[in-house]
């Protein structure tokens, strides 16, 4: 199975990996606990990882290694091979993340998918690569609600 843009998503690797490709552990960090259905597609991802490529990826939960404004520095250093966060604390690095978080954006659930594993999608992605950071995917963690007294 190859891997699809919407299963992992906010995954970053840091521009530093092609150097730390020779590493025998990647670390992949982030802060939600491994009950969360998205620490299970990181370790789907870890596996697939060492299946394609033979690089053993360890997953750390739970906010082990810190919260995710501090695993994206960690991934500018060096220290992290990959992180997921979500998109506000990506607005700090690069203005395009804004867009994810902007409510009533898509008509159906196809145009989200579509638009995220198109072209505005890539150019995400590929928004925060100045920064030291190559987006390589998006995780759909579901809709949030709104509510109201007035229809």
């Amino acid at each position: 199975m190859k891997l699809n843009k919407l299963m992992l998503a906010g995954i970053l690797a840091g521009a530093t990996f092609t150097s730390s490709v020779y590493a025998q552990t990647l670390k992949l960090a982030h802060a939600l606990p491994t009950e969360h259905p998205v620490h299970q597609s990181l370790s789907w991802f870890a596996d697939h990882v060492k299946d394609e490529t033979k690089i053993r990826v360890k997953v750390y939960a739970n906010g082990t290694l810190g919260n995710e404004t501090s695993l994206l520095q960690m991934v500018q250093n060096g220290t992290v091979a990959f992180t997921k966060v979500s998109a506000a604390p990506l607005e700090s690095f690069s203005k395009d993340y804004k867009i994810l978080s902007l409510p009533y954006l898509y008509s159906s659930e196809q145009q989200y998918r579509d638009v995220l594993n198109g072209p505005i999608g890539d150019k995400i992605l590929a928004s925060s690569r100045e920064d030291g950071f190559v987006g390589l995917a998006f995780l759909d963690a579901g809709a949030r609600s709104f509510y109201t007294d007035k229809a």
